[in-house]
């Protein structure tokens, strides 16, 4: 977006298998919106990220930026992390933030995802 154009409205597209979870989130984001000179339109989507159908979304007008905060390692195969990948790709999104911890929840040695979780979560609470 140029520095002269001004945001007139913004879509957020909500995944997140959890109702409870999906909820809280389109509540929040729009309870900020009457704060804001653009409008907001929130699309929840109640599915696993890695079952989606990212060809629904193609619809979408205007600049995709696409955010996925601690969702890929949720994933349990990376083939299925890295289809996800691909899928996020093919909107031909402007930004795709990625933020992910560094720890394999699906370690199959309990002792070595354990040692894992340990370092991640003293890292990140600190």
């Amino acid at each position: 977006m140029k520095h002269s154009e001004k945001l007139e409205n913004l879509v957020v597209v909500g995944i997140e298998p959890f109702s409870n979870a999906l909820a809280t989130a389109q509540e929040r984001i729009m309870s900020f919106s009457t704060a804001l000179s653009f409008e907001v339109e929130f699309i929840a989507r109640q599915e696993y990220i890695e079952q989606m159908d990212f060809a629904s979304l193609h619809h979408l007008p205007g600049m995709i930026v696409v955010n996925a905060s601690l969702a890929l390692h949720h994933i349990q195969s990376e083939e299925q992390r890295l289809k996800t990948i691909e899928s996020v790709k093919s909107l031909n999104p402007a930004a795709f933030v990625l933020i992910e911890p560094n720890v394999n929840h699906f370690e199959p040695d309990l002792m070595k995802r354990l040692k894992q979780c340990f370092h991640h979560f003293t890292a990140f609470l600190k």
